[in-house]
């Protein structure tokens, strides 16, 4: 129930007026909201996953392969044709490029860290990944950080502290 109350002057005598209204159904639809908005999220963060194990683990693994190849070619063709091994080193240095831009949209889509060793040390990993990138330092603290929230929180948590 949600009621209110407030007292009015009727013909110059004071009374009071109540009105109560059964909100059963705004809550249960606000329960289902949630209960969707969870889900929702949950889908969201599994299929998140599943991308970043893909890029992580085929993509990348092609990419490694690629650079492997163009390491023999490299030596192969090391002293006798030096405008073609210019050329190949420029490549190698392209492909890692791209390998660690993989490997960096698979981290920011899904970190491994959250799953396994939880928000903190998530929080924490990405801090001192962005400062190597960038070249800044960044000073991280976590306190009273509860134990055992639900997975969805960690996730919320940790979308939100990345893009800040």
């Amino acid at each position: 129930m949600l009621g209110s109350s407030e007292l009015i002057d009727f013909g110059g005598e004071p009374c009071g007026l109540s009105v109560f209204t059964d909100i059963t159904e705004r809550k249960q639809a606000e329960e289902a909201l949630a209960g969707v908005s969870r889900r929702l999220i949950e889908a969201q963060e599994q299929e998140r996953t599943r991308i970043a194990r893909e890029l992580h683990d085929d993509i990348n693994q092609r990419i490694a392969m690629l650079a492997v190849d163009l390491d023999r070619l490299q030596q192969s063709v090391a002293g006798s044709d030096r405008e073609t091994s210019f050329r190949i080193k420029g490549f190698q240095s392209r492909l890692s490029d791209i390998g660690a831009e993989v490997q960096t949209i698979s981290h920011r889509l899904h970190s491994s860290k959250l799953e396994y060793l939880g928000l903190v040390v998530a929080c924490s990993s990405f801090c001192r990944e962005v400062a190597e990138r960038h070249k800044v330092n960044i000073d991280f603290a976590a306190d009273n950080v509860p134990l055992g929230l639900p997975r969805t929180y960690h996730c919320a948590c940790f979308e939100s502290y990345k893009n800040l």
